[in-house]
């Protein structure tokens, strides 16, 4: 993992800060793997039986368990240590995955029954085309790992082609504009379909010039939604219901 001594905020820009699950046993980070950053999960044995061995995994895996070609970062984890959301640049993690940096979301089976397998999910995709031409970063997931609501960023160097996705994809973190959304992924909902709501109220909503875009911060339970940009901070809560549990949200406090 990238030496601290660098300074914090030189570790939370680039996403190598970890996270961490409710008891303390489950630590979620970025860690350089074979000359690319990969997302690890480090099983501490804290509050384990005395059988259990610290030991760490890799989630930034495809469905083989081939470990991600290119950069993984901002990684964050369910209380209960099962789920991990991520963002990464790497094409295999998925069939079809879109060009530059996107969300996902890794099925660890943790405390699952034996029937569960491994899987890792594209979170910031969306059938109606908002999200085409964008990338996506700073996830924050809920307690169960349905909601998982993160940033998508349009680079500013993006060309457009044909059906509207883009090409050349390459700009840093802090260029273009900015929309957050939140992914409700049906976890352990029954007659529901996955579905991508837009959060951000103002089309193109951006940070003002020189401020550095902080992800959104989702409740446990999914009832709120933070959003900061560096001087202010929105809280969001659920007033329409779209679908399962799909929220539109209005502004509560600024």
């Amino acid at each position: 993992m990238r030496d601290l001594a660098t300074g914090l905020s030189e570790v939370i820009d680039e996403g190598w800060a970890g996270t961490i699950s409710a008891d303390g046993r489950y630590v979620a980070y970025a860690s350089e793997e074979n000359q690319f950053s990969q997302i690890l999960l480090k099983d501490t044995c804290i509050g384990a039986t005395a059988e259990c061995n610290p030991s760490a995994r890799v989630v930034s895996v495809a469905a083989d368990g081939t470990a991600g070609n290119a950069d993984s970062h901002n990684a964050v984890v369910t209380p209960d240590g099962r789920y991990v959301a991520f963002s990464s640049a790497a094409t295999n993690l998925v069939e079809g995955a879109p060009a530059g940096r996107q969300v996902y979301l890794h099925d660890t089976c943790i405390g699952a029954d034996n029937s569960c397998k491994t899987t890792t999910t594209l979170i910031s995709t969306d059938s109606q085309g908002a999200l085409n031409g964008t990338e996506s970063i700073l996830p924050s997931i809920s307690s169960t790992g349905r909601y998982v609501a993160f940033v998508a960023v349009t680079p500013s160097n993006t060309q457009k082609i044909s059906g509207g996705v883009a090409a050349n994809v390459q700009a840093g973190p802090n260029s273009g504009l900015r929309q957050v959304f939140m992914r409700d992924t049906c976890l352990g909902a029954t007659n529901c379909t996955p579905k991508t709501t837009r959060i951000s109220m103002v089309p193109g909503d951006a940070p003002a010039n020189g401020t550095k875009p902080a992800g959104p911060a989702i409740s446990g339970a999914a009832k709120q939604i933070a959003l900061a940009d560096g001087k202010s901070a929105t809280v969001f809560t659920p007033t329409v219901a779209v679908d399962e549990g799909v929220v539109l949200a209005v502004p509560k406090e600024q």
